[in-house]
């Protein structure tokens, strides 16, 4: 090739034009120092030097528009000198893999076309198109290019990844491209790869990487134990191996595996051959040896089967049904059975359990495999077999009405319920208010038991009310011990009674004073209320005048006291009437005490004994002198001696506080002082202005 002796980018252009018309190969080889200054934009990754370069000719004449770049390979570098609007149709082997498809022979040509001066644009043979940008990888059929400088179009080309499956299924008998498994044959498919890269347009071409697969055709979750996935690639090899299921279906299927690269729906990169699924002949019977067994009984299932060797394996599990036998009904739930001359057997032993109920009928089915959801793909499914109850129970009460506080016995006869069952009773109806337990634990022994069952006296009028108890097997269980037979109803009547509070005398009581205490005590009789009847004691108008020693009294012979203590709270209130209220457990009151006076003592003067002023009212002063009050003159402290003593109660309960009055307290000290007379202060916020004064303070 003649040499380039000038770097200009339109002295390059004339000697492509020279070029095309001395050579009749469209590749001609460079070193690539000779056109570096031809590229506008270079790639970082790239380093001039050395190198040669492939430069391929097109245009210009007839026939030399196809360029064949085929045979290079390795990263080797090539340049189209493309301006704008040139093209070049590039030629390569198609690589897919889809076996029996297409084969690799065949020819893969797609176009790049300067739209633009500097962004080339490349158009697949699908007429698909992409921009052209720098370091930008994108693969040609059997080749990879990217793309390393712009002015033109320089790019490196490797081989593309190729991807081919084989298998370990029978070759057909007759056709040389059929193949074919029988069910319950496992089948291996070995992936072999080359120029497979280390992640997704990698150039690093390392052999390791993840591709997926899954399984087309007729087959579904119910032929294999998996229908895809994914397949870590190492060394370009990796091995799936997959295992199919034998059923008595008749059928006709067959499946191939598709590899995508990227993910489970990325781009298919190669097939497998299309394989048949052959169904294995085989058979599997269960059969009963009755169809009907008591509760303790036992039936043997036989398993027949025909296709299946000494040693096979299968499996059994029981097959309810809605509203029929349950897990609790039967023993041996679960299991597994050894072929044996075409024969294998089990015994079920159905539950003798506590409930009475009508008869209940369960199956067994057969199975190889499960699903991909762990669901048994069932081989046979035996008839049905019927559980026969032999739990029977008989109910009677002592009495069908009762009042409150008495008792009705319950009696349980009983046929095939062991010596020491415990059995639990439950009350359904009525409210909790009513009974002291509402549930409770007895014994059957000798095929009989009992349990009784008492009202308390709620002292409430009411209605006549219904009593109703069911029988269950524990505390956790909803379900009742009988279904055929229930437990006869009880009607529950009111006991009449009375409760009446008397209240020591008198009924007019003194507030308590320092040094002594004003109690009341009340004393409750009934009639119609059993030993232990509680009833709770409620002050009506709750302002926390009156306490009492008990907050709940309970009956005993009839009678009952609780002590109701007044509260001293230093206010000048007056007289206050107050009731005494005692509730039923449903808060009903049921009996009032006579009405109780509390007088007050502690009214303004009670204290007098001329020495004692207030209280007085005064006005704020917010530490401003002229609005402070005159304390000295408004208690008129001129009539009180040199040297004497006095003290003074500040009411903070208030938003008038010490801190609102301070200067005039002030004062009212500064005045004292003048005159020798000392001063107690004595501040607090609970609006007692009494109890201070209790206390000797000075």
């Amino acid at each position: 090739m003649p040499a380039i002796t000038s770097t200009n980018k339109e002295s390059f252009k004339s000697h492509i034009k020279t070029w095309r018309k001395i050579f009749t190969s469209p590749l001609q080889q460079i070193n690539l120092s000779d056109i570096e200054n031809v590229f506008e934009y270079t790639s970082s990754l790239l380093t001039i030097g050395s190198q040669t370069v492939k430069v391929g000719l097109f245009g210009g004449r007839e026939g030399d528009d196809v360029l064949d770049i085929s045979s290079l390979t390795g990263g080797e570098l090539l340049y189209l000198p493309g301006q704008v609007s040139d093209y070049v149709k590039i030629k390569t082997n198609n690589t897919t893999n889809n076996n029996n498809e297409v084969t690799s022979s065949q020819e893969h040509i797609d176009t790049i076309h300067w739209q633009y001066a500097l962004t080339p644009r490349v158009v697949l043979e699908d007429n698909s198109s992409n921009y052209l940008y720098l370091n930008e990888t994108f693969q040609l059929g059997s080749k990879i290019l990217t793309v390393k400088a712009l002015g033109g179009l320089l790019v490196s080309v490797e081989d593309a990844p190729t991807y081919t499956v084989t298998h370990t299924a029978t070759q057909h008998e007759v056709l040389p491209d059929g193949y074919f498994i029988t069910e319950g044959d496992s089948i291996t498919f070995t992936i072999t790869t080359a120029n497979f890269p280390n992640g997704s347009n990698s150039s690093n071409n390392t052999g390791n990487g993840t591709l997926y697969w899954s399984l087309g055709g007729t087959v579904d979750s119910s032929d294999f134990n998996s229908n895809s996935g994914s397949v870590y690639i190492s060394n370009n090899t990796a091995n799936i191996t997959i295992d199919s299921f034998t059923d008595t279906s008749i059928e006709s299927e067959s499946f191939r595996l598709f590899l995508r690269k990227g993910d489970s729906d990325g781009t298919i990169v190669a097939t497998s051959d299309f394989i048949s699924l052959r169904d294995k002949e085989i058979s599997v019977a269960i059969t009963p040896s009755v169809t009907t067994i008591d509760e303790g009984g036992q039936v043997t299932f036989t398993v027949n089967t025909v296709g299946y060797d000494n040693g096979d394996v299968l499996y059994y599990k029981p097959l309810f049904t809605s509203g029929q036998a349950d897990s609790s009904d039967i023993s041996n739930q679960y299991g597994s059975l050894t072929i044996n001359n075409s024969t294998a057997s089990f015994v079920v032993t159905a539950s003798q359990d506590v409930y009475e109920e009508s008869a209940e009928t369960f199956q067994y089915i057969i199975y190889e495999n499960t699903d991909q959801s762990g669901n048994a793909i069932p081989l046979a499914t035996s008839s049905s077999v019927s559980i026969t109850n032999t739990t029977s129970y008989n109910f009677s009460v002592s009495a069908s009405t009762i009042s409150e506080v008495n008792s009705v016995v319950y009696t349980v006869n009983t046929v095939g319920i062991p010596n020491g069952t415990s059995l639990r009773w439950y009350i359904t109806t009525m409210s909790m208010t009513d009974f002291t337990y509402r549930n409770g634990i007895f014994y059957i022994n000798n095929n009989t038991g009992s349990f009784t069952i008492t009202p308390k006296q709620d002292f409430d009028v009411e209605s006549d009310e219904i009593l109703t108890v069911e029988l269950r097997a524990s505390s956790s269980s909803t379900s009742v011990l009988s279904t055929v037979n229930t437990i006869p109803n009880v009607t529950v009547t009111d006991t009449p009674y009375t409760v009446t509070v008397t209240p020591s005398s008198p009924l007019t009581i003194v507030e308590s004073a320092h040094d002594s205490t004003s109690q009341v005590v009340l004393t409750i009789t009934t009639t119609g209320a059993p030993d232990g009847s509680q009833l709770t004691v409620h002050e009506r108008t709750n302002t926390g005048d009156i306490t009492f020693d008990n907050s709940t009294i309970t009956i005993n012979n009839n009678s009952a006291t609780v002590t109701a203590t007044i509260v001293r709270d230093g206010r000048t209130e007056g007289s206050e009437d107050h009731i005494i209220d005692f509730k039923n457990q449903s808060s009903q009151v049921v009996a009032s005490s006579p009405t109780i006076t509390i007088t007050d003592t502690s009214f303004v003067g009670s204290r007098a004994d001329g020495k004692t002023f207030g209280p007085i009212d005064v006005t704020r002063d917010s530490g401003i002198e002229q609005l402070a009050s005159d304390w000295y003159d408004l208690c008129d402290i001129d009539s009180i001696g040199d040297g004497s003593k006095i003290s003074l109660f500040i009411d903070n309960s208030g938003s008038l506080t010490t801190g609102n009055v301070q200067k005039a307290l002030e004062k009212f000290v500064e005045k004292l002082a003048a005159r020798n007379i000392s001063i107690v202060v004595v501040e607090n916020s609970n609006e007692d202005w009494i109890t201070p004064f209790d206390t000797v303070l000075i």
